[in-house]
């Protein structure tokens, strides 16, 4: 193809393009996904990460695995004990980890076994590390969520204590992979908002206990049906980050399933190691270095082979507690991707890769332009990556391909009508 006029008509897609999505971010977020084949995203994220271009996590972690060894040196409790799960937090409470998220089912079991739960919780300072715990949610065929279920616990979780139930759902996408999640839901009937861990751990970093209530009342009120609207008579008491909020949210993977105690990956300010990994067993019975759960965001949850809980990702399948570890190592940008200063960097991206891409299509044969133009979209999404995050890395490829199909369908459209007016009728509509 020759370029003819065509830079008109690219400029003034794109131009289109950004318009709409300036205007309509909501509308559009729903119609890019409905036609953008992530997978495709799969393979850029996994070549970036290949060759380690991407951004370093924000939030080192630490996993306390409940793995074979720890399952088999407890004889196989199903479900956990509290005991062992009491035991474990007590431990990890000690060292001042940033926060403690225990991935694992306390609804069931009763008696003398969850009074050792309930004591530790009733102990549970203000002065302590946020310590949280996965809400059971269920929801209807529609998608809608039903009432949370109560729990025997729930007297402990006042205000005003860092105790916290949170929501720890994965959205499972195309080809069954989790690629998002959900930063919060709201049950049926309430109007108070269960956190991810990773938005209630920004929140608690921002301003402690009384942020997190701020960020649970306000998206509880926003979300929820027939709630009195939360900061409607003084928006200036909801920080920006909170306001400008978007519920689903892009993981990125920066831990593959690995038995590695220490990851070579650092964190951002590159002073400690972005993973650490610690069988269950062994943190329980033997001394642990402070350093390793010092202002770390600790999970303790299950790894054994036959607990269940693994989920297929774009990296390959890994246990539910390092999915979540993957969302809170990255939570940092991946809330900023919300923040209106990110949106234009996103719109203006995605408008520049359409550009550059849609101009290789239109110079280039398919067998020169198909791997220039992935070429292209890895170094892009390298560079949005490393300075928005992932999130908006992935809407900056998502917007970009609607951006070529647009360019691709109204040059052909003009093709087909130049022809016809000269002349060429069917062939016209043949070669569009």
């Amino acid at each position: 193809m020759k370029l003819r006029s065509r830079y008109r008509l690219v400029i003034v897609t794109l131009l289109a393009f950004g318009l709409i999505a300036a205007v309509a971010p909501f509308w559009l977020k729903e119609w890019v996904e409905s036609i953008t084949d992530n997978p495709t995203l799969d393979k850029i994220h996994a070549v970036s990460q290949g060759l380690g271009f991407l951004s370093l996590p924000s939030v080192p972690v630490t996993l306390v695995r409940i793995d074979d060894q720890s399952f088999a040196a407890w004889q196989r409790p199903f479900p956990i004990t509290k005991a062992i799960i009491a035991g474990l937090i007590e431990k990890a409470r000690t060292s001042s980890p940033r926060a403690i998220l225990v991935d694992l089912d306390i609804s069931a079991g009763g008696g003398k076994d969850a009074d050792v739960l309930h004591d530790l919780l009733d102990r549970w300072r203000p002065s302590d590390p946020p310590l949280l715990f996965p809400r059971e949610l269920s929801f209807d065929p529609d998608g809608n969520s039903l009432p949370a279920s109560p729990s025997d616990f729930d007297m402990h979780f006042k205000a005003g204590k860092p105790l916290f139930w949170v929501n720890v759902l994965f959205e499972v996408g195309d080809g069954a992979k989790v690629r998002n999640w959900n930063l919060w839901e709201v049950p049926k009937g309430a109007c108070q908002a269960l956190l991810s861990p990773a938005i209630l751990s920004y929140a608690f970093k921002l301003g402690g206990t009384a942020m997190v209530e701020t960020a649970q009342r306000y998206l509880g009120s926003r979300d929820g049906v027939g709630c009195a609207r939360e900061g409607q008579d003084m928006p200036s008491a909801v920080p920006r980050w909170l306001s400008d909020a978007e519920k689903s949210s892009a993981i990125q993977f920066s831990f593959p399933k690995s038995d590695t105690a220490m990851s070579a990956m650092m964190v951002e300010d590159g002073h400690v190691p972005a993973l650490i990994q610690l069988s269950g067993y062994q943190f329980a019975q033997r001394p642990i270095a402070a350093s390793a759960l010092a202002d770390r965001f600790v999970i303790i949850g299950n790894s054994y082979a036959s607990n269940g809980d693994f989920h297929d990702t774009p990296i390959g399948e890994m246990e539910g507690m390092r999915v979540i570890a993957n969302a809170v190592a990255n939570s940092t940008k991946a809330i900023a991707a919300a923040e209106y200063p990110t949106k234009v960097a996103v719109i203006l991206s995605s408008m520049f890769l359409a550009g550059l891409v849609a101009f290789l299509t239109f110079t280039f044969k398919s067998l020169i332009s198909a791997p220039l133009a992935l070429l292209v979209g890895i170094v892009v999404y390298t560079a949005c990556n490393i300075n928005l995050g992932a999130a908006a890395a992935q809407s900056v490829v998502q917007y970009a391909i609607v951006i070529w199909v647009l360019v691709i369908a109204l040059e052909s459209v003009e093709s087909i009508c130049r022809g016809f007016l000269e002349g060429r009728s069917w062939r016209s509509f043949l070669n569009g």
